[in-house]
């Protein structure tokens, strides 16, 4: 597959859906993945988070030794980290998942640095927080302490530091910490999330998730504020006892202040089993400076055939434009078995890379072309096709003999 990427013989599109595969390789070898490296410097955003989840499938198997899995990981990292930031915030949010996805603790102060200063944008700060949640030292915790109880940081940043800071089981000083700060707090947005989140944890059946915390955190303060425009973390899980196997359901709703429109959503899937917490699937959806255009769409009243029409009109119309300025921006982030395997935005739309995707000359134009047909009663009649996932997973059963799945799937868009 490398080799016929590298050749310049396939259409970047044809790379594109190829490079979707690798996030499901088994690469036997350190070797194996130091020859998927090449692929980082043609191919950019895709390729950094294929080949990292690559490398996370290698690494997270202990097939090599332990030098040999360090020596990578540190090689990986430096190949990432030396190109942040990049041009576009898109570009700088993949090469941070796909330090997330490699899980290297050698990042860690260059994590700290992208999350506490502001310099950066939200998106990239919120990306940084999420990576580092998973190497955080002490220092680093103290950091994102710090970030979570000052007023003047967004409530994204500051419930991403949060969620970060229960990652694991946080010392006694962190709890003190965050109680403190929801206490004092005027941002009903902060006390009615850590109150719903908090809660959730110590209901969860996931035994991973329930023995973090041991009481809810702001629960007079939230009752007091909360309403439907108030953020909040939802939650739903069961876990079969005498299976050990459970189902954890996770959705985030954050608002700005006083907006209509949330700032963050997130959806994540995730199979206590055996011990161990599979994350199935993650998907983060994220917008800046849109809420009065939504506001405005979600105000006005339609019929359904209407709403599709107006819904194709408002993107191919006007998500490219916002995406040149600064009036407004969105970002999608899809997880598939705990690594990152696509960051989209909405600069994606007036990139040449997005209009060849499609096969047209300008972005947006499929848009525009559906919404044309929609209009004067056309039929449309496309189709495109991808095999994603053709892999093995092994997993232990009671018996003590390992359970063996052939997992395949193939995607396939239709517009009729």
């Amino acid at each position: 597959m490398v080799e016929q990427i590298l050749s310049g013989k396939v259409s970047h599109a044809r790379a594109s859906l190829l490079l979707l595969q690798l996030p499901f390789s088994q690469p036997q070898s350190a070797r194996a993945v130091e020859q998927l490296l090449p692929l980082l410097e043609k191919y950019g955003r895709q390729a950094y988070l294929s080949v990292s989840a690559a490398a996370h499938n290698f690494l997270s198997s202990e097939r090599g030794s332990r030098s040999n899995t360090e020596q990578l990981e540190e090689k990986l990292v430096q190949a990432f980290a030396s190109k942040i930031p990049a041009k576009e915030e898109a570009e700088t949010v993949a090469l941070i998942k796909s330090i997330q996805n490699v899980g290297s603790k050698s990042a860690r102060s260059k994590l700290v640095e992208l999350s506490t200063s502001s310099r950066y944008s939200p998106a990239i700060r919120v990306a940084a927080i999420q990576a580092l949640a998973q190497v955080a030292d002490k220092q680093a915790r103290s950091k994102l302490l710090h970030i979570f109880g000052s007023e003047s940081e967004t409530n994204e940043v500051r419930i991403q530091a949060y969620k970060a800071l229960l990652a694991q089981r946080p010392e006694q000083e962190i709890i003190d910490g965050i109680e403190q700060t929801v206490s004092r707090t005027n941002n009903k947005q902060i006390a009615s999330y850590v109150s719903t989140h908090s809660k959730n944890l110590i209901n969860s059946s996931d035994p991973h998730r329930k023995n973090i915390l041991y009481r809810q955190i702001g629960e007079n303060k939230s009752r007091r504020n909360s309403d439907w425009l108030s953020s909040r973390n939802i939650q739903y899980s069961y876990l079969h006892e005498q299976l050990n196997l459970g189902i954890v359901v996770e959705s985030d709703i954050i608002f700005p202040q006083e907006a209509l429109v949330p700032r963050a959503l997130s959806f994540n899937l995730s199979l206590p089993m055996y011990g161990k917490s599979v994350n199935v699937l993650a998907v983060e959806l994220r917008q800046e400076g849109m809420d009065a255009q939504m506001n405005r769409f979600l105000a006005e009243s339609r019929d359904m055939k209407e709403t599709a029409r107006s819904l194709i009109e408002f993107f191919s119309n006007h998500i490219a434009s916002y995406s040149k300025s600064s009036k407004g921006q969105a970002s999608l982030v899809v997880s598939l078995d705990g690594k990152v395997i696509s960051v989209v935005s909405t600069q994606d739309l007036a990139s040449s890379s997005a209009s060849s995707f499609y096969s047209r000359s300008t972005s947006g134009s499929l848009l525009q072309e559906i919404r044309k047909r929609l209009e004067s009663g056309e039929k449309i009649d496309s189709a495109i096709a991808s095999q994603l996932i053709d892999s093995t997973l092994t997993f232990p059963s009671l018996n003590g003999f390992p359970l063996v799945s052939q997992v395949q799937s193939l995607i396939l868009l239709l517009i009729k």
